[in-house]
């Protein structure tokens, strides 16, 4: 020790200081986590705060087509035509597509924190609620869709509007589990939810 003292030109003192600086193991520090008993409310309420603000962009938008609708077939004499029904379905369609994919998204970010979609288990979490969802808008429209009055019209547009919603639940759950085979086949490496190529 005595022949390492010179080399480093330090008094004995700052020289055993250091070296214990050197081999001493850092302690690390704990992390703390404070665990939230109403964090899973929380974030519910997160996300229909957020699906209620989305709604309230898309709505108005469908309120107006409509109405210009239905103002340009009753000034044509066509009410209850068939090209009324076809156009009324399509701005439901639309409409519905547009909130479940604002659900779907808001899922992803709330629940997900934006991560790749990487199993079914994550493909569920952004799936979560948007069934709920296309059941109440259906329940809504067919109950007040005053635009068509006799009943084979209703009957046309309930079916017609049936197939629509599932066909748009099915299309994104097709599109989530597109995107989690991209993220596993496509990608080599995912850490903390970023992909690296």
């Amino acid at each position: 020790m005595f022949f390492v003292m010179p080399i480093f030109n330090k008094p004995r003192d700052k020289f055993i200081i250091w070296i214990q600086k050197i081999f001493t193991k850092k302690k690390k520090k704990r992390k703390v986590v404070i665990s939230d008993p109403h964090k899973e409310q929380k974030l519910k309420q997160l996300i229909q705060n957020k699906f209620n603000r989305e709604r309230s962009n898309i709505d108005p938008e469908l309120d107006k087509n409509i109405q210009d609708i239905v103002t340009k077939f009753s000034m044509k004499g066509c009410l209850y035509s068939g090209m009324l029904l076809k156009k009324v379905t399509e701005l439901h369609t639309d409409r519905i597509r547009k909130l479940l994919e604002a659900r779907k998204n808001i899922n992803k970010e709330v629940l997900l924190e934006n991560k790749p979609i990487t199993n079914d288990e994550e493909i569920k979490l952004a799936m979560q609620g948007l069934e709920e969802i296309a059941e109440a808008q259906k329940s809504a429209i067919f109950g007040c869709e005053n635009v068509l009055s006799h009943m084979n019209a209703k009957d046309n547009f309930v079916r017609k509007m049936s197939q629509n919603i599932l066909r748009i639940l099915s299309n994104i759950q097709r599109n989530l589990t597109i995107e989690k085979d991209e993220n596993l086949l496509l990608k080599k490496e995912i850490i903390n939810g970023k992909i690296y190529d």
